[in-house]
């Protein structure tokens, strides 16, 4: 702000110096010479206070919504946050899709809890994991930090659970180790052979998410959520009250922007590692189940969605299984946001938890 009011009081000078006699200009133009370094001040003023009040709103937020009890691991020179609860194994883990965080499975992960041990995680730059990580952000990358985060946490073994292009992530995972993995439950799950957006060479632009980068940055999103004006995401209305006001905060945040955008930008290099598995690496000798809302990606395409409950090998003991969620108002969010939604994927964990029961 200060830099700015010595470059905006130099172009007055400069101004001023440029200015005919006051005989040619006129009172008029007396008064906008006098009027020019009130100008200054005023924009200043309004410049220092809006910085003043961010950095208040930063550091209030951070009490009111990130309190001192996270759970971090590091992961590399990155602190990533987790959300563990409960007690029991097998252990559920949860991975978020593009844009998401940890929050997005509490429905499930509060109910399943109750029995077993889960985790959550916050992806880097996502949530409460405040930094980004190294380029390019893509799912081979994510899934070797997965892989760091469940050897943090002591997981040996897991089923797990994701959402949108968790698919991409889960699947990497698996073949990277596929010994960990009990059971995969994929929640409407990219598939890369339905999607236009896998040319590995591509960089993929987000011209929406890099106004919304834009506006965040100038802390414009941040003071509507104050005033109670962020209520585009509908969705999060859905959500239990305890942890709305900490995703709104997520949502004016910087990184949260950029990191959309560094995931989003190498798509193609995600999904074309994931077309590229082998057989061998495709095939997931554990139960699958995968739960699609009626609206979400394969809305025009179930077969395709058939394609992914394939990815198990069906037998007796490892099933394969395709829940479809049939309700008006259910989409590729509110299947996870909204409870009574969220509620057909948390049967399809307690299922697989019952399956391993039984066979142990």
């Amino acid at each position: 702000a200060w830099l700015g009011w010595r470059n905006l009081g130099g172009l007055t000078l400069v101004q001023e110096e440029a200015k005919p006699p006051e005989d040619e200009v006129g009172a008029a133009g007396g008064r906008c010479r006098r009027c020019c370094p009130a100008c200054c001040w005023v924009f200043w003023f309004i410049v220092s206070a809006w910085a003043a009040l961010h950095g208040i709103l930063l550091v209030s937020e951070a009490v009111e919504y990130y309190p001192g009890d996270a759970q971090y691991v590091q992961v590399g020179e990155r602190a990533i946050f987790t959300r563990c609860m409960g007690t029991g194994e097998p252990v559920v883990f949860f991975e978020h899709g593009l844009g998401g965080n940890s929050l997005d499975f509490v429905w499930m992960q509060r109910n399943v809890s109750q029995y077993v041990r889960t985790c959550s995680y916050d992806r880097s730059g996502a949530g409460r994991s405040a930094e980004r990580g190294p380029m390019p952000r893509s799912s081979a990358a994510v899934a070797e930090d997965m892989a760091a985060v469940v050897e943090a946490l002591g997981i040996q073994e897991m089923i797990l659970v994701g959402h949108s292009m968790a698919g991409f992530n889960m699947r990497l995972f698996h073949r990277d180790h596929p010994e960990k993995v009990l059971g995969m439950v994929m929640i409407d799950p990219v598939n890369p052979n339905i999607t236009d957006s896998c040319d590995p060479s591509e960089t993929y632009p987000s011209p929406l998410i890099s106004f919304g980068l834009a506006v965040a940055e100038a802390g414009v999103l941040r003071m509507l959520r104050v005033l109670g004006m962020l209520t585009a995401f509908a969705p999060l209305n859905e959500l239990p009250e305890d942890v709305q006001g900490e995703y709104y905060a997520n949502l004016v945040k910087v990184d949260y922007y950029r990191t959309r955008i560094d995931e989003y930008a190498v798509w193609g290099q995600s999904c074309t590692a994931v077309k590229d598995l082998t057989q061998d690496q495709r095939t997931i000798d554990a139960p699958v189940t995968v739960v699609v809302p009626v609206e979400g990606i394969y809305t025009d395409d179930m077969p395709a969605a058939d394609e992914m409950a394939a990815l198990g090998v069906n037998t007796t003991t490892k099933p394969a299984r395709l829940v479809l969620v049939d309700d008006p108002d259910v989409d590729h969010i509110a299947v996870v946001f909204v409870e009574r939604f969220a509620a057909h994927t948390t049967a399809a964990i307690h299922d697989m938890l019952a399956l391993h029961a039984a066979q142990v």
